[in-house]
């Protein structure tokens, strides 16, 4: 299991990955171009692009997991998703969870309304905005671009948590937007289950349930404790800790109901949640090079430098050697990257 966050250069190979499917493809730079922070380029991601960049190809980069997870895909539009622009994640549901639905093959995606044929176009703008859809979903809780999952029964009744993690899988896999807005927790939850979490009260999203273990820990005397446990009966009850609910184990209390409302009472969610994000094999690549892909499912300010603006842009296709016009494309690259380099020393 790896520990170790990922680098602004795994960051920049998957820039470069994308770059590369985008020209295979022939998505233009306004088709690929997305106003969302939190997400990428969505071309469908070619094989054969990746297969051309092969000098820099290592199983187990982000490019390696890429090509692995890409590799059974079938290039057949076999799944319909009727959409309506304006929400997406209706038709998306209703397509995800179809018992027909084949997530190796691709999409074909009709915006109601709308007469564009899905030759590739639709159904990126259709991923993008379904992921930023996704990440509003009543399944969630906690800052925008941190999310944790949240108990929501009926939800978890009618397998939504299974179908946001089917669909956030499926979009990685078909070269889609990131669903980069999970919180970094949930992300070292879904990677490592077995782990022992060192949790704080600060990481429970809920406002009742912080407020309440806060007042149990911070209680300075046996009176104020007693009157939080009475506001905490029903808490402390669910969570099963009546046995630890006594001054003298007060720490053991306060781990106990951190850990149950932050993991133990979603647990039926995650479990449902890392079903769906089994799809197309994510999650085995999430467990097994944890730090490789921690930028596709969680959001990192990253300072831009010359080399990931460089990496963002595809491939020069240079004149032959020797010609003039290959000499006046040297010296523009060069001066190129010069301004790179530049703009990166005074921002």
């Amino acid at each position: 299991m790896e520990d170790t966050w990922a680098t602004e250069e795994q960051e920049i190979e998957y820039a470069t990955i994308l770059s590369l499917n985008e020209q295979r493809a022939g998505v233009s730079n306004e088709q690929s171009h997305s106003s969302d922070s939190n997400e990428i380029h969505e071309g469908f991601a070619s094989i054969d692009a990746i297969m051309d960049n092969a000098n820099s190809y290592e199983e187990n980069t982000l490019q390696g997991i890429l090509f692995r997870l890409q590799s059974p895909l079938l290039n057949e539009r076999n799944n319909i998703v009727n959409a309506v622009r304006h929400s997406v994640s209706l038709g998306a549901i209703r397509a995800f969870q179809r018992s027909s639905f084949d997530p190796l093959a691709l999409l074909s995606v009709k915006f109601i309304g709308e007469d564009a044929i899905d030759s590739g176009g639709p159904t990126r703008e259709f991923l993008r905005l379904l992921m930023t859809e996704v990440a509003r979903m009543p399944v969630f809780t906690g800052p925008d671009v941190s999310r944790m999952l949240d108990l929501n029964y009926p939800e978890l009744q009618g397998g939504k948590y299974e179908t946001v993690g089917k669909m956030m899988a499926y979009s990685i896999v078909h070269g889609g937007a990131t669903p980069a807005f999970l919180s970094p927790l949930l992300y070292r939850i879904l990677a490592n289950p077995m782990q022992d979490l060192q949790l704080s009260i600060d990481d429970i999203n809920d406002e009742n349930f912080r407020k309440l273990i806060t007042e149990l820990n911070s209680a300075e005397d046996a009176t104020a404790f007693q009157d939080a446990l009475n506001k905490a009966n029903e808490l402390i009850t669910m969570a099963g800790c009546l046995a630890v609910a006594r001054l003298n184990k007060r720490t053991q209390l306060v781990t106990a109901l951190t850990h149950f409302t932050v993991v133990g009472r979603v647990q039926q969610c995650i479990d449902q949640f890392c079903t769906g994000l089994g799809t197309l094999g994510v999650l085995e690549e999430v467990r097994q090079h944890s730090s490789v892909m921690q930028p596709l499912f969680c959001h990192q300010d990253v300072r831009l430098s010359a080399a990931s603006v460089e990496a963002m842009f595809v491939k020069p296709i240079m004149s032959a050697i020797g010609s003039n016009r290959r000499f006046n494309e040297e010296i523009a690259l060069s001066n190129w990257n010069d301004f790179l380099l530049d703009v990166e020393g005074i921002c």
